[in-house]
């Protein structure tokens, strides 16, 4: 695979060589030509690379399965039940608790949440840009009239890893901006510089946990640079501190439980050095490491410095726990806020080497610079997970999905809205056909239950019976009782032979038939009927076989003891 990936890397590579030299012969021309310096055209610059990106981002909305389970987490937070998937059932299902406490604070505006997580991703996806940008200003330093070019600024806005999250639904972008603030924070000379970093880091911790790597490297800064500003760095971990009461006190654990479901993925480490070599090469982070990497070579101001320490002790932690972890199924999420901390020290390097008055080095960075945001990432060549798939939003306010998975969940919603019950347990699209149906849904991976998260072997579908599953998104009968199994939905033949009754309680059956007509599903009951019609010329034995399937399936979960007698006669005849 990384063969493929070193091949392809250096196809794009060459695609996008013309566009390195546009950005080269642009670095060259507003860095080495006197003129008074205008702040103007810096904004225009960034300007125009905010259009381009935010019409790129909308033009493919997207939002990810995953932030739909976010989602029904926090309306639920909304009808009292406390931020859980299922009702009653206290289990931490997302590893994004303070997002989506978050989410569920907007939604008391009277906006769907959904379109709350819209709004927040793009002005984060904004402010990743805006704040870059100033944070470059605030390091640049010349008086010989030349033009500041945002370059990190520029390329956030157009990096083909951040532009899908900004409007994801996930805390992706949100995560990344608080990061960059307490960047921005340990940059400048505002006397309450540490007290800001606390805070923007002890956020980025709540909104997601893996970014607590961000807070303690912002504390090892701050206790190596200024340690009488300690208290003032850790008073904000307060708030963090109170998050961890609540999930002591409402789920009894620390731990999400995906990080359990997650669990049994054999090999963490190796998927996690796959997914991550798929990342450097995708997105040319092993371009932008070798130039952080220069930036040692330059005496730089004290507060540069702690920029400096602090993006390189957080990337280089956070990058390692998260490979060492088996990263995200989802091509690139988990390093959004590496790639867009790497940019900013990037760019802090080009214009060292600027300074030094070096027009063929410069020009030479702003080749490499120009031409990463026109390679196009790689995640169409990996098949990391259900959620590399593009969703396209239609529109808001209701949500509205191109994806089949929400013609689904509506239809099970049908079920609920007219009265009846009936409960589904899936892998793929859980997230969606959670947040349509609004019934109760059982995650096979176990995101949402202990007993089944990081189980090992094969999916255990008598637990889920237990449970009172109707219907499972995957194969579970015999070859032979699997016709009688299968569940159709009228008119989207594409969605045929995936989704199964495991079930098949009679008064749920009747519901879904009522209340659901384009789920179509085997008549059970006239099968037994035509069954029974039949049975004495069935062999006792297949009557037998026959009837410990039947009793699984229907029998155990239907009051129907005239049928069953009925079958379990002919096991007394000859």
């Amino acid at each position: 695979m990384l063969g493929e990936l070193a091949t392809t890397w250096w196809e794009l590579m060459q695609v996008g060589a013309v566009w390195a030299l546009l950005g080269a012969t642009l670095f060259a021309g507003l860095q080495y030509t006197r003129r008074e310096a205008s702040p103007e055209i810096t904004w225009m610059v960034w300007g125009v690379a905010l259009v381009a990106g935010l019409g790129q981002a909308w033009r493919h909305r997207s939002l990810l399965d995953n932030a739909f389970i976010s989602f029904r987490h926090s309306s639920n937070v909304l009808a009292g039940e406390g931020p859980v998937f299922n009702a009653g059932e206290r289990v931490e299902g997302v590893a994004n608790l303070g997002w989506t406490l978050l989410l569920a604070l907007g939604g008391l505006s009277g906006l769907e949440i959904p379109t709350v997580s819209v709004v927040l991703t793009v002005l984060s996806y904004i402010g990743l840009g805006a704040l870059a940008l100033r944070i470059g200003q605030g390091l640049w330093e010349t008086d010989d009239g030349r033009v500041y070019i945002p370059f990190a600024g520029i390329l956030i806005l157009s990096q083909g890893t951040v532009i899908p999250f900004a409007t994801s639904g996930l805390e992706t972008a949100s995560v990344a901006l608080c990061t960059l603030a307490a960047a921005g924070a340990l940059a400048s000379e505002d006397p309450r510089k540490h007290v800001w970093a606390g805070i923007f880091t002890t956020i980025a911790a709540m909104l997601r946990p893996d970014h607590l790597l961000f807070w303690v490297a912002g504390l090892a800064v701050t206790g190596l640079r200024a340690p009488n500003k300690l208290a003032s760095y850790l008073a904000p971990s307060v708030a963090g501190l109170a998050l961890i009461a609540f999930k002591l006190w409402f789920y009894g654990t620390l731990i999400p439980n995906p990080f359990y479901a997650l669990g049994a993925d054999a090999m963490p480490v190796g998927l996690g050095m796959t997914r991550l070599s798929a990342v450097a090469l995708g997105e040319h982070l092993l371009p932008l490491a070798v130039l952080f990497g220069m930036w040692w070579r330059f005496d730089v101001p004290e507060r540069e410095a702690d920029l400096r320490r602090y993006l390189a002790l957080g990337v280089a932690t956070h990058m390692l726990a998260v490979t060492v972890l088996g990263a995200s199924k989802t091509y690139g999420q988990v390093y959004v806020t590496d790639i867009v901390l790497l940019l900013v020290g990037a760019e802090a390097v080009v214009h060292r080497i600027a300074d030094s008055r070096s027009w063929m080095a410069a020009a030479a960075l702003g080749a490499t610079l120009g031409g990463l945001p026109m390679v196009a990432p790689l995640s169409h060549r990996f098949e990391m997970s259900a959620t590399h798939t593009f969703n396209p939003v239609d529109g808001l306010e209701p949500v509205k999905m191109r994806h089949h998975t929400q013609y689904i969940g509506e239809q099970f919603r049908k079920v609920r809205d007219g009265g009846g019950e009936l409960k589904v347990a899936t892998c793929c699209g859980i997230g969606m056909v959670g947040w349509y149906s609004r019934i109760g849904a059982v995650h096979t991976d176990g995101l949402f239950d202990t007993t089944l998260a990081g189980a090992e072997g094969p999916l255990d579908v008598d637990y889920l019976r237990e449970q009172d599953v109707d219907l499972l998104r995957q194969n579970w009968a015999p070859p032979s009782y699997r016709h009688l199994t299968g569940v159709a939905f009228k008119d989207r033949d594409n969605l045929n032979g995936f989704w199964y009754v495991l079930r098949y309680d009679r008064a749920r059956m009747k519901a879904l038939q009522k209340h659901a007509p384009a789920v179509t599903f085997y008549d059970f009951e006239a099968h037994l009927d035509r069954y029974i019609a039949e049975i004495d010329q069935k062999a006792v034995a297949n009557v037998k076989a026959d009837l410990a399937f039947y009793d699984l399936y229907y029998f155990d979960h239907s009051a129907d003891p005239r049928r069953r007698a009925a079958i379990a006669a002919r096991l007394t005849k000859p």
